[in-house]
């Protein structure tokens, strides 16, 4: 079967780490290394056997060398790459958000649908092993039915400078709160101290209320997460993808 050729857009900090996986799963070809800034994406393709690299995203999208993508540029990009990925035919993996709004990240999952591509954000949170037993308990009605939820999401990382706190650090506790079945929030209060922190209140549609706790640049990471159900409550802390 042939590998599955795969693209990077951004060979930052975190495309590095995309990056280093691809090169690592023998299904996957990474395609290309894409950066504006040359010298980062020859040292990344360079160390995880990229086919070329470029500064151009053209490159990288032609679908005569890549069958999917990865965007992990900054946020203000997201909607115009995977736009351009998806238009020629490209399954796509993006570091959310995928748009700055919502009827925007709408459109972009309609025509991937029309297009017949897949168009995915990359929630890594919901892959971490206390996250996963918390969903497993909640699915088998463990807590009987969920009625409030707790989410602290403080981060000593100063965030990328084009978004704030609700854009940078809530797209992974909303993934969160759907993953739970908490339904469609229907209500939203929100309360910020600058574009660094910012509390949320959320109710959803299925009587869900869950309080948000955001904050980057602190002295310490906090990451925590309680669920409250109607036959008790479970809590986890400072869970993580990879947490076993």
């Amino acid at each position: 079967m042939r590998r599955l050729r795969l693209a990077i857009l951004g060979c930052g900090h975190w495309g590095e780490k995309l990056a280093r996986n691809v090169a690592a799963l023998p299904s996957l070809e990474l395609s290309c290394a894409c950066d504006r800034a040359p010298g980062r994406a020859e040292s990344v393709g360079r160390e995880h056997g990229a086919r070329c690299t470029t500064t151009d995203s053209a490159d990288a999208l032609d679908p005569r060398h890549s069958d999917a993508v990865i965007v992990a540029t900054p946020a203000r990009t997201h909607e115009a790459l995977v736009r351009a990925a998806i238009d020629n035919g490209l399954h796509v993996l993006c570091e959310k958000p995928i748009a700055l709004s919502a009827s925007r990240g709408r459109e972009l999952l309609d025509r991937a649908r029309v297009g017949h591509t897949r168009l995915m954000v990359d929630h890594t949170e919901l892959h971490s092993g206390p996250f996963r037993r918390i969903a497993a308990c909640v699915a088998e009605g463990g807590l009987g039915a969920i009625r409030s939820v707790e989410l602290v999401h403080v981060t000593r990382l100063p965030g990328p400078g084009d978004v704030d706190a609700v854009w940078d650090l809530a797209p992974h506790d909303f993934a969160i709160l759907e993953a739970l079945g908490a339904g469609e929030v229907s209500e939203l209060e929100a309360t910020a101290a600058g574009l660094q922190s910012a509390t949320l209140v959320a109710r959803t549609a299925g009587g869900v209320e869950a309080e948000i706790r955001l904050a980057r640049g602190a002295a310490e990471r906090r990451r925590s997460i309680e669920v409250r159900g109607t036959f008790g409550a479970l809590r986890a802390e400072g869970f993580r993808p990879g947490d076993a």
